[in-house]
């Protein structure tokens, strides 16, 4: 199964994240960046007022086709509850190439967050897994034993 990751990381928590999944699947990764500057106090504030609103934004141009992908795994942080306004413009962008799905997040809370409801109504798709992994054990690395189950659902 050829497989691809794309990925906005702010704080680089959802890259850590994507990296190691990227080489235990040997798939593509792709860094989805944010034009907005991002950064900071007014970043997280700015970042935080995008996802309540469910914003787009301006994104680079993406090395990858996610139509050239059996499955497109889709990594956010989670703004105010909602995905970064990188990811959602992405999916905008390539949501009629993407033939599965899967989603995982990097977040403050320890427990499942309504960023999928969203994400699901806003892509009409199901998603083949769900990972969400608190900042706190990604940057602890302590996720291994999530991230594996992740993989084995796909």
């Amino acid at each position: 199964m050829k497989i691809l990751i794309a990925y906005y990381s702010r704080t680089g928590t959802t890259k850590i994240l994507a990296k190691k999944m990227a080489e235990k699947l040997q798939a593509d990764c792709e860094e989805i960046i944010d034009k907005k500057n991002r950064q900071g106090a007014i970043g997280w504030i700015m970042a935080g007022r995008d996802g309540i609103s469910e914003k787009l934004t301006e994104i680079n141009e993406q090395k990858y086709n996610p139509g050239d992908y059996d499955l497109v795994i889709i990594g956010t942080p989670v703004w105010s509850g909602k995905c970064a306004a990188a990811i959602r413009t992405y999916l905008k962008n390539n949501l009629e190439k993407i033939n599965k799905l899967a989603v995982f997040t990097t977040q403050g809370s320890a427990k499942r967050q309504a960023v999928f409801e969203n994400l699901k109504k806003f892509t009409n798709k199901q998603f083949i897994a769900e990972l969400w992994v608190p900042t706190k054990e990604v940057r602890q690395d302590n996720y291994k034993d999530k991230l594996n189950n992740f993989i084995n659902q796909l």
